[in-house]
C-alpha cells in the first residue's frame, strides 16, 4: 500500500461516467475534457493556498474524484501490474457524491 504525503492523493484511474449517482448527465466535453477517477489514498493534510495553515482533507479512500486530462502527476506501477496516479490534492476539480 502507498501511503502519499501530506499534499497528495494517489488516485485509480476509471471509466468516464455517463451520469452522476444522482442521476445528473454529463455532457461529453467533461467526460473529454476529465478524468474519473477513485482515491487510494490521501495524505495527512493540506495546505491552504496561499497560507501555510494545514487542513485535513475533504476526500476519502473510495471517493470518485474528477482532475483534468494532463493533470501531470506521476504514474505509478504497482507490483501487480496495476497503474496508480499520484498528485497535489489542489488539482483535484471536484468529488462525485450522490
Amino acid at each position: 500500500m502507498l501511503t502519499p504525503p501530506s499534499d497528495r492523493v494517489i488516485l485509480r484511474q476509471r471509466a468516464p461516467e455517463e451520469r452522476t449517482a444522482g442521476g445528473v448527465y454529463l455532457p461529453e466535453t467533461a467526460q473529454e475534457d476529465s478524468l474519473f477517477c477513485e482515491v487510494v489514498a490521501v495524505g495527512t493534510e493540506k495546505v491552504a493556498q496561499g497560507t501555510v495553515e494545514r487542513l485535513p482533507h475533504d476526500m476519502r479512500p473510495g471517493d470518485v474524484v474528477i482532475i483534468p486530462r494532463g493533470a501531470g502527476g506521476t504514474e505509478i506501477t504497482m507490483e501487480d501490474g496495476d497503474t496508480v496516479i499520484s498528485i497535489l490534492a489542489e488539482q483535484v476539480l471536484a468529488v462525485v457524491t450522490g
